[in-house]
């Protein structure tokens, strides 16, 4: 008997022709309970509809200060706020539009919206331009990040090394800027983590801390300079202490205090490296937690959204559904009401993550993951049995997902697949059912790649596959 662990990490490979391993929508958590697996694949979460939407969703952030805890969201120009049942009022005036992802900065008090190169205040009922503030201060090219650290917001100007910075508390009164100094470039990012910010170029990211000084606001931290610049301005994120970024050098980046810890593997690299000039300003991270988990997301324009995951260091993709769609139609992601949101690329719309359900929205989604069995000499599959979670089919007769299937391929030359087979999951309660595919006919060495997919609406997690073991 032989065992085929599913892909617990995605693998792209382009260049140089080897077998792609898929892990979609799909993540890996530890199987404390299957000492012999060791770790399962359990669904990406579903999507509930929570909000109208309307537009091009640029971007949502929340703030307990500002619009009385109530979600912001802006959509291609408009600015609206969304309340904990999900209806939606327009806050008067507006933001340029120039359909990027907008970025934002909050203090205890104040809420600054960085979009197409200008910056306003936002509160519960109005958006405020003040990019002339910055302007009388000297500032002559547009501003393409903002950050907050001791309650002074801070502005990134394009073109320059220089970073301007507000007086405590007053977002919109321009105290003075500071440029980089070791090595000064381009400042393309801001990002803060604990006290420190991490002042990013177009080659090396210097950081900075804050003072008790109304002269000197900033100083940098002796020696912490990174050879890594950034890829873009929206190519980095904060969460659980750590910063992630997509580097210069192709790279995805995270620091805690310590070194600039590599997290990317190959794969990903490469795939960063084949995108044009152009597209590599447009990579984003984003990132959210999740049940325990906390997930940076990676979007490569034309190439997908690829998730890490801090706790266990694997990769996997989420994708909407249909081989000829790289992407996944969704992005930033937003804590508030106790919940977990994210925002429809399209219509602005959020979504509510819900470990219940099993679609988004009303779309159904495709599950995928592919293992590889090595092959020494050729065998015979009499059976194939995937392992994994029994009677999970829903209860209600007639409803999609009652008698759920899973589907499976094989590619004997490690590449190319065979038709598809099609099997029962199992019913409701059915917790002696286990989807046995066979036989399979003769594999022959050196490689042999097995697809397991499903799309029904069920939470199926799945532990691996074992190859010519009794099924009685």
């Amino acid at each position: 008997m032989a065992k085929i662990r599913f892909g617990q990490n995605a693998y792209v490979e382009e260049a140089y022709g080897l077998p792609m391993v898929n892990l979609e929508n799909w993540y890996i958590e530890e199987a404390g309970d299957r000492p012999d697996w060791s770790a399962r694949l359990v669904p990406s979460p579903g999507l509930v509809a929570f909000s109208t939407g309307s537009t091009e969703g640029r971007g949502c952030f929340q703030s307990d200060a500002i619009a009385s805890g109530e979600i912001v969201v802006v959509y291609d120009t408009v600015v609206k706020r969304v309340a904990s049942n999900g209806a939606e009022t327009t806050i008067t005036g507006a933001v340029t539009d120039d359909s990027k992802p907008i970025a934002f900065a909050l203090s205890q008090t104040q809420a600054v919206i960085n979009s197409g190169g200008d910056v306003y205040t936002a509160t519960g009922s109005t958006i405020t331009d003040f990019t002339a503030n910055l302007v009388a201060a000297g500032a002559s090219g547009e501003i393409i990040d903002v950050a907050v650290v001791n309650n002074r917001h801070l502005f990134a100007e394009d073109n320059s090394g220089r970073v301007f910075y507000s007086d405590a508390g007053a977002a919109t009164t321009i105290g003075g800027f500071f440029t980089a100094e070791r090595d000064p470039d381009q400042i393309k990012a801001l990002l803060v983590v604990g006290s420190n910010l991490l002042a990013m170029g177009s080659r090396k990211t210097e950081v900075w801390t804050g003072t008790d000084s109304a002269t000197v606001p900033f100083i940098q931290r002796q020696g912490m300079v990174f050879e890594y610049g950034v890829l873009g301005s929206r190519a980095r994120t904060q969460i659980g202490g750590g910063a992630y970024w997509a580097a210069h050098d192709n790279t995805i980046r995270r620091w805690a205090g310590g070194v600039a810890e590599r997290i990317s593997s190959h794969w990903l690299e490469r795939q960063i490296a084949s995108l044009s000039a152009a597209n590599k300003a447009l990579v984003r991270l984003t990132s959210h937690s999740w049940l325990g988990h906390q997930f940076v997301s990676v979007f490569m324009p034309g190439k997908g959204s690829y998730f890490y995951d801090a706790l266990t260091g694997a990769w996997h993709r989420r994708k909407d559904i249909g081989a000829e769609v790289p992407t996944w139609g969704y992005d930033y992601f937003v804590e508030a009401f106790g919940s977990s949101y994210v925002m429809a690329l399209t219509t602005g719309r959020l979504y509510r993550l819900d470990a219940a359900v099993f679609i988004e929205g009303t779309a159904i989604v495709r599950r995928v993951t592919t293992g590889l069995m090595p092959v020494s000499k050729t065998i015979r599959i009499d059976s194939l049995i995937v392992e994994g979670q029994s009677g999970i089919g829903l209860p209600s007769v007639g409803t999609q997902g009652y008698d759920p299937l899973c589907m499976l391929k094989l590619a004997r030359n490690g590449h190319v697949f065979d038709d598809e087979y099609e099997r029962k999951i199992g019913k409701a309660g059915e917790y002696n059912w286990r989807p046995v595919f066979g036989p399979l006919g003769s594999v022959r060495a050196p490689l042999v790649k097995v697809e397991l997919a499903y799309t029904d609406p069920v939470g199926w997690t799945v532990y691996g596959a074992t190859v010519n073991e009794d099924a009685r």
